[in-house]
């Protein structure tokens, strides 16, 4: 029996299907009220191994995918409770993505040529590397649980299993996972960043030779894949190089201090391999797929310039204080450059909007683009995104040129900390693509453009970002107060069949919730009115709000707040401190 139904509702997101179950997790397919696919995925809580449980009260895996945003990562999108038959479960929603397993391509197409696997295994090993950084282990790499897309951008997927670096010793059951792809250590229990530098290592032997490194016809069985491992690997078929043939035999070396100690290093001498020629010039099959005519160009912008329509700030419940400040020191200015020239006073280039999540940063800067009157282009790091090298910045180049012809213009960029993340040596790609943004920043406010960026996590955005001449105004959208709250209560209710209520009431008892929970308890409040055909009642707002508990936890927000302190108190050209779940939290 499925924990939800099909067609079942879960704060605002209806179950369309089933994609897999464990006992005591399950995963599906679900849809918003605009119908875009969501993953949603449900643990029961009194079934769930108390291993998986940070304290035992919230599910690990739902707070390591929250403390990740890299745009090879899994994108978390919303986390909460629900009870069902006197049942408890938590679940998480994340980000739906179309397209195949890597397991799948790779079956379909046979092995890759070495410039392939490297151009997909760059997004891999950046993200694993980012996740290492924040101390967690994924320790369930493989090719089933890396989707790519259509251009073979890799996502990772699937953190059921990662653990916190401190945490070595096994924290569940190995038997769900792939054999092939653990180092022996991790099939005895043993897991840290060496076993993952194993399993990367494994992942590109199978992109290069078509299959896992010592397999067998079948699953592996523990004790003879760890009886086939004492024999040395076989390259007699697969001719791969010598180069290679020392990088795979260090990589899946069953002496954990003598393989690779961390992604970094791996890149190192992915990067020798690159400057002598062992990687090969070009991407033969993927160039044949969607290059035409042998010349490829960026130059087209990924996104349209729209004129947004609606009522600007008016729309915007509460945050009085801001909004007239916003007005003074930026919307004045931007629609007042004569006046400007003559103070001489430098025009605004971009503001950063940050906060906790479900706060309204990307729906404030779409009002705020309606109250300048100016044209607006909502960007995400997808539409950017692009494999062929120095595809991203001709992508930028061409999004800031064309919001240039259509001055003046505001460029929103969503989940900013995913567009511009801190520079690595991660085989330059990152570095390039902030580089080219750099420079399209510079002053942009002369060129008639005004960059607007959101993010739920300002200490990931590369610091060279957020200094005078470029990000401009770090705002912080806080949780919505009182008034704001009163306000969203109203806006909900409008129009809908109601009974006398003490609005302000539930403003009050609201405290620490998001836009996005009361929109639910308002709607849910009302399909249980409907059910009844009686106008929603306060009784029924008052029910919905004690089954409701609020999204964003206390803790989160006051780190956000001690961020907020920061950055208010030193200025722009500082080192944003880390926020979010660290490894302490988790292991003291």
């Amino acid at each position: 029996m499925n924990f939800l139904d099909i067609g079942q509702c879960v704060k605002g997101y209806v179950v369309e299907s089933n994609i897999s179950s464990n006992g005591f997790y399950e995963a599906y397919k679900v849809v918003d009220e605009n119908n875009t696919p969501y993953f949603l995925k449900i643990y029961d809580m009194a079934q769930t191994p108390k291993e998986l449980l940070y304290n035992d009260k919230e599910v690990l895996e739902f707070l390591n995918c929250m403390d990740l945003s890299h745009r090879n990562v899994i994108e978390f999108i919303d986390c909460g409770e629900i009870s069902a038959a006197d049942k408890d479960f938590h679940y998480m929603i994340t980000k739906f993505y179309q397209g195949e397993s890597l397991e799948d391509y790779v079956n379909r197409n046979g092995k890759l040529s070495a410039a392939e696997s490297v151009g997909i295994m760059k997004g891999v090993l950046d993200g694993i590397s980012y996740m290492h950084d924040y101390g967690i282990i994924h320790n369930k790499i493989s090719p089933s649980n890396i989707i790519i897309d259509k251009e073979l951008s890799p996502t990772i997927i699937d953190l059921g299993h990662s653990c916190r670096e401190k945490e070595e010793k096994a924290i569940y059951s190995t038997a769900e996972k792939d054999f092939f792809y653990l180092a022996n250590e991790a099939i005895d229990g043993t897991h840290s960043l060496q076993s993952d530098t194993f399993s990367l290592v494994a992942l590109f032997y199978k992109l290069m030779t078509g299959k896992a490194p010592w397999q067998t016809k079948g699953h592996a069985e523990k004790d003879s894949l760890l009886a086939t491992r004492q024999n040395p690997l076989d390259f007699s078929e697969e001719k791969v190089g010598s180069q290679w043939e020392k990088f795979f035999k260090k990589g899946l070396s069953s002496d954990r201090n003598g393989r690779y100690q961390n992604v970094k290093e791996m890149v190192q001498d992915l990067k020798k391999m690159d400057d002598s020629g062992s990687l090969g010039s070009t991407q033969k099959r993927r160039v044949e797929t969607l290059e035409k005519g042998g010349v490829r160009k960026e130059n087209s912008s990924p996104v349209e310039a729209t004129k947004p329509k609606g009522n600007g700030f008016a729309d915007i419940a509460g945050m009085a204080e801001l909004k007239e400040n916003l007005k003074k020191k930026v919307l004045f200015w931007l629609k007042n450059k004569e006046q400007a020239h003559r103070y001489k006073i430098s025009l605004p280039n971009g503001m950063l909007l940050y906060g906790p999540p479900g706060c309204g940063k990307t729906f404030f800067a779409e009002k705020f683009a309606e109250e300048a009157g100016f044209n607006f282009m909502m960007v995400k790091a997808s539409d950017i995104a692009s494999t062929f090298v120095h595809g991203t910045q001709e992508k930028i180049a061409a999004l800031f040129d064309s919001a240039q012809k259509m001055q003046p213009t505001i460029i929103c960029f969503d989940e900013f900390d995913a567009v511009v993340p801190e520079r690595t040596d991660m085989m330059q790609q990152t570095s390039g693509e902030v580089n080219e943004f750099l420079s399209q920043m510079n002053n942009c406010g002369h060129r008639g453009i005004f960059v607007i960026a959101t993010s739920n996590r300002p200490d990931k955005i590369d610091p060279a970002v957020l200094r005078t001449g470029r990000i401009d105004k770090l705002v912080y959208i806080p949780m919505p107060d009182e008034e704001a709250r009163l306000e969203m209560f109203r806006l909900h209710l409008k129009d809908r069949p109601t009974s006398e209520m003490d609005l302000r009431k539930f403003a009050k008892e609201t405290d620490g919730y998001i836009a996005s929970d009361i929109a639910y308890i308002v709607n849910d409040a009302a399909m249980n009115a409907g059910l009844q055909n009686v106008p929603i009642s306060e009784n029924l707002i008052e029910s919905s709000l004690k089954q409701t508990p609020p999204s964003v936890r206390p803790d989160v927000v006051k780190q956000y707040e001690r961020v907020r302190d920061v950055l208010q108190g030193s200025g722009i050209n500082r080192r944003i401190p880390k926020i979010g779940f660290n490894a302490e939290q988790y292991t003291s």
